[in-house]
C-alpha cells in the first residue's frame, strides 16, 4: 500500500533499540525491544516476547500505512518465528544502541496483524466538498477490547510543535496515479486542525474523551486544501498526534500514528465554481496575513 507522506516534516532516523536480557535471565525476562516508529516525534513501541508469547504496545507509526491507529496486542509466535527474530536482532549492527526500523518491520506487521486486540483506537476520514470548501469527518472508533481515553479532540492546540507538545491532525490527499511522482497539481495538504477548526465542539464536553469498545464518534471541521488541484480519485489520509492518552495504562502518555486511509472522487477541478474561487482566496488571504 502506498503511503501518503507529509513532506514538511522533519525527517528523522526510524530507528530500533534492542535490550537483550542476560543468558541468566533470558527465560524469566524474555526478549524486549522498542522502535521509534514517529516520523516528528518521539513516541515509542514496546514489545516483550516470552515463553512464545509476545505483548506489542504500539503508540504509533507514521511511516508504514498498513498499521494505522495505536494499540495493545497480545498473541503466541511458534518457535521458528521466535529463532528468526532472535537471529536477525543478533546480527543487526548497532550504534550507540539504535538499529535500523526495517529490519524488525516483518515482525511488527506480524503482531499487528496477528494480535489480540486488547486496546486499539482507529482513525478514518471522510472528505467532500462543501461551501467551497471541505467538510471533514474524522471518525474515532475503538477496536478493541477495553476502553481508550485520550485529550479531546475540542482541546486540541492545532499546530505543530514537537518540542513543546501539541495535539494536532492534518489530512492529505493524493491523486491515486500520483502516488510516487508528487505533481503539485494532483495532491494537496490542509491545515494543522485542531478546536478551532471543529464544527462540533460542543458535543465533545469535557477535556477527555472516553470510548467504550465498539463505540465511534465523529469530529467534524471546515477545511481547506493548501492548493489547487486536478479532479480525479484522491488517496486521503490522515495524520495525529495526541500529548495526552490517559487508559489503558499502557499507552499513557503521547501518542503520534496515521489513520486508515480513504478515496474520494472530486468531479472537477478545485476551485472551479464562483463560490469555490472566491471562498479559496478569501482563505488564502486570510492565511496569509
Amino acid at each position: 500500500m502506498q503511503i501518503v507522506q507529509l513532506k514538511f516534516l522533519r525527517t528523522t532516523a526510524f530507528v530500533l533499540s534492542l535490550i537483550f536480557m542476560e543468558s541468566s535471565m533470558s527465560t524469566s525476562e524474555g526478549l524486549v525491544f522498542s522502535v521509534n516508529g514517529s516520523a516528528s516525534n518521539y513516541t515509542n513501541t514496546d514489545v516483550r516476547i516470552k515463553d512464545n508469547r509476545f505483548t506489542m504496545v504500539m503508540r504509533g507509526n507514521t511511516r508504514e500505512g498498513e498499521m494505522p491507529g495505536i494499540g495493545i496486542f497480545e498473541g503466541s509466535i511458534d518457535d521458528l518465528t521466535l529463532e528468526g527474530l532472535s537471529g536477525v536482532a543478533s546480527t543487526m549492527r548497532v550504534d550507540r544502541g539504535y538499529v535500523d526500523f526495517y529490519h524488525a518491520l516483518k515482525y511488527l506487521k506480524l503482531f499487528y496483524d496477528t494480535g489480540s486486540r486488547i486496546a486499539k483506537l482507529d482513525v478514518k476520514p471522510t472528505i467532500s466538498l462543501k461551501n467551497g470548501g471541505f467538510l471533514l469527518d474524522l471518525a474515532f472508533h475503538n477496536s478493541g477490547k477495553s476502553q481508550v481515553a485520550f485529550s479531546s479532540p475540542s482541546e486540541w492546540e492545532g499546530y505543530y510543535n514537537p518540542i513543546a507538545g501539541t495535539s494536532w491532525a492534518i489530512v492529505t490527499g493524493v491523486r491515486d496515479d500520483n502516488l510516487k511522482i508528487h505533481d503539485k497539481e494532483r495532491e494537496f495538504n490542509t491545515d494543522w486542525l485542531g478546536s478551532s477548526a471543529m464544527l462540533n465542539r460542543e458535543e465533545f464536553r469535557g477535556a477527555l474523551l472516553r470510548l467504550q469498545p465498539g463505540e465511534t464518534r465523529h469530529a467534524k471541521y471546515m477545511v481547506f486544501p493548501s492548493n489547487p488541484f486536478i479532479k480525479g480519485r484522491y488517496l486521503i489520509g490522515v495524520s495525529i498526534a495526541i500529548q495526552e492518552v490517559v487508559e489503558p495504562q499502557a499507552l499513557k502518555g503521547n501518542v503520534e500514528f496515521v489513520g486508515q486511509e480513504t478515496y474520494v472522487e472530486f468531479p472537477r477541478d478545485y476551485p472551479s465554481t464562483p463560490e469555490e474561487l472566491a471562498t479559496f482566496a478569501t482563505h488564502q488571504r486570510e492565511k496569509n496575513q
